[in-house]
Formats: structure tokens, C-alpha cells, sequence
């Protein structure tokens, strides 16, 4: 069986990293990995640590984030891949636009696509942007639904898809595991009290750009003013980003912000914190594996089996204080969100995942 992996961002190459670690070990794979190229910094250190070797990288042109740009790039990058490979799969991960890009230049190509982590839906097409919009155009493309869980699985059977649907949990989950069994670095934390409790905070969805996070900040300025806080604010890659978030958080003696940090380190961290907000999909799941409680900062979320849980609660600008006093001040709330439990999987996702494709490669009539 050869599969042809593509991946653009480091969430997508977290959640791959067990599919290719097994592909790796398996005398009946041979595997290709692409890297399509966005936050190369973040990116090649990470797949080292994980000892994983990326075959083909793309030259991109700086966007400045236009997504109309990357899609163009990305696309018209991937066809000699694809020309040359012939893969019997082209394996994408998510809902970004490389993952999109991935897909569909592989439907172009007649190579049955591989879509894992699908069926997530948040109901609104707008949040979060562009990904909500992506993963239902790839669920179109895509030959084989690797879901991770029956939630996401039925809403690909609403839509009217019956092939090839699989609920197998998700990925994260093994390589959240894996990097609690193998590493053992330092995680390089800020001087953090002991006498306050930490609260972990990341912020990066296109919708909570400007006015989102300049409102997500001042909340967060004033806790440390009023509450026995102090916040580890983790930056994203992205420089306009990470410009405002010193710009509106200004100094303070409580707030430390962070530049982007591997991700080891940020499993380490989260380890090491009382409280998680955020607005990242991948967060949301791992928040729980760790027995983390996570406030996510956003209207609505598509990895609902958290709110269900009572591990996750979706906040807003005008609740994000409430809640987190109400977890200082109340411990069998806090105890209910704490969890120590994964509700996204069981660590075998990776092993489910190369078992099916390995047993379509070995059909006589595929039914694609």
C-alpha cells in the first residue's frame, strides 16, 4: 500500500504523526510525506523531535494570508507530487486550506482521497472561517471518512454520504499518549507562583482577530487584578498576532507571554495549569486527556462531546470572568471539568485507520 500524505500546519502534523510513525514501521506500506510549507520554524523542529522524515517540502511564496493565494500555490505545487507518486491514497488531516488544497488536487488526479478527523460540524458556515466551510467541501472529495467519533460519523450520514465511513477516535489522543510515555525534556516554563493558580491561554481563529482578542485580553487583565491568577498567554506563529497580543496585554507582573513553544513542551504546560482558554479545535480535545478544565472562546464548537462531558464550556467576552471565578471558587465544579478522561478516543485510532485502508488495498473490487 503507498500512501501519499499532505500536510500544511503543525496541528495537522500532530494528529498524522501516529499514522506515520505505524506507516513507517509497517513492511507493507510505503509512505510519502508532504509538507505544503506554512510555519516551516514550527513545523521541521517538530517532525525531528518525532522522528519523522518529510520527503517533499513546497516553496511557497509569502501570502500575507490571503487564502485565495496559498489555495492557488498549493494546488498548482502538489500536481508534479501527485504526477509522479500514483499513490493508492493521498491521506489529509482537519479542515485547513492545505488540507483542502490536498484533497482536491488529489481529486483531480483520480486518487482516492483519505479525510481524517471528518464529520465535524459546528452548524454555522462562518465559524469557524475558513475551516467549517473547508471540511464539508472535503468531505465531497473524499473517498474514505475517518471519523473520530459517532457524532461526527452521523453527520456525514445526514449529508448523504454512506461509503466509507469509520469511527476509529481521534488521533490526538495516541499522540498526546505518546508524548507523555517518550518525552522527558524541559518544558522551559516562565517563573510561575506557587501561590496563584495558572491559567493557560491561546487565541487564534480568523474570527477572533482584532476586536475578539483585544476583548479576550482585557478579561484577562483584569483577572489578574482581581483574582489569585496568573496567565501564560502561548502565542501563534502568526507575527500580526503575536504583536497584538503584547499590544493589548501590555505588562503585567502576572501575564507571561510566550512565543510559540513545541509542541512537548505545550503538552507539558497544559500539564502544568489550573485552567485552559482557548479557541483551537486541538486544544479542546487534549485539555481533557490531561484532566484539564478548557473554556473555549468561542460562540459555538463543533467538538461538542466536550461540553457534553462537562469538561469544555463555550465563553464569551461578557462570561469568560464568571466562569473562571466560579472554578476558583468552587471545587465540585471544578472537580466535573477536571476529568481526567478522553472522550475523543482511545489511543488506537492510528491502528484502526492503516487496518482499513490495508484491508480496501487487499479487495479485489474496491467499492470506490
Amino acid at each position: 500500500m503507498k500512501l501519499l500524505i499532505v500536510f500544511g500546519t503543525r496541528p495537522e502534523l500532530i494528529k498524522l504523526a501516529p499514522i506515520i510513525t505505524l506507516a513507517n514501521d509497517s513492511s507493507d506500506t510505503q509512505l510519502h510525506v508532504c509538507f505544503t510549507g506554512q510555519h516551516p520554524d514550527l513545523v521541521i523542529p517538530l517532525a525531528s523531535a518525532l522522528n519523522i522524515m518529510i520527503h517533499t517540502q513546497l516553496s511557497l511564496k509569502d501570502t500575507h494570508g490571503d487564502l485565495s493565494l496559498l489555495s492557488a500555490q498549493v494546488i498548482e505545487n502538489l500536481k508534479p507530487i501527485m504526477l509522479n507518486e500514483q499513490p493508492d491514497f493521498c491521506v489529509v488531516q482537519g479542515d485547513t486550506t492545505s488540507t483542502l488544497c490536498g484533497a482536491l488536487s488529489a481529486f483531480y488526479h483520480e486518487i482516492p482521497v483519505v479525510h481524517v478527523e471528518a464529520g465535524l460540524r459546528s452548524g454555522s458556515i462562518r465559524e469557524p472561517f475558513p475551516e467549517e466551510i473547508n471540511r464539508r467541501l472535503i468531505a465531497q472529495l473524499a473517498t474514505v471518512h475517518f471519523a473520530p467519533t459517532e457524532h461526527d460519523a452521523n453527520n456525514l450520514y445526514q449529508s448523504g454520504i454512506s461509503k466509507h465511513i469509520v469511527t476509529v477516535g481521534n488521533t490526538v489522543v495516541d499522540a498526546v499518549r505518546q508524548i507523555q510515555n517518550t518525552y522527558s525534556g524541559d518544558a522551559r516554563l516562565p517563573s510561575l507562583s506557587p501561590d496563584k493558580q495558572t491559567i493557560v491561554v491561546t487565541c487564534h481563529r480568523r474570527e477572533n482577530w482584532g476586536s475578539g482578542m483585544r476583548r479576550l485580553c482585557d478579561e484577562l487583565k483584569m483577572l489578574v487584578c482581581t483574582q489569585p491568577v496568573q496567565i501564560v498567554f502561548v502565542c501563534h506563529a502568526n507575527p500580526t498576532l503575536q504583536a497584538k497580543a503584547h499590544e493589548f496585554l501590555g505588562e503585567h507582573s502576572s501575564i507571561f507571554i510566550m512565543p510559540p513553544i513545541l509542541y512537548p513542551q505545550f503538552i507539558q504546560l497544559m500539564q502544568a495549569s489550573d485552567i485552559i482558554i482557548t479557541d483551537s479545535g486541538g486544544i479542546q480535545e487534549e485539555a481533557p486527556i490531561l484532566g484539564k478544565p478548557v473554556l473555549v472562546f468561542r460562540n459555538t464548537t463543533e467538538r461538542i462531546q466536550g461540553i457534553q462531558s462537562g469538561q469544555a464550556h463555550c465563553v464569551s467576552s461578557g462570561t469568560l470572568s464568571q466562569m473562571v471565578v466560579k472554578l476558583l471558587n468552587n471545587s465540585d465544579r471544578y472537580r466535573i471539568m477536571a476529568q481526567e478522561k478522553s472522550v475523543y478516543g482511545d489511543g488506537n485510532a492510528a491502528q484502526r485507520i492503516l487496518k482499513y485502508l490495508g484491508g480496501i488495498i487487499n479487495e479485489s473490487n474496491p467499492d470506490f
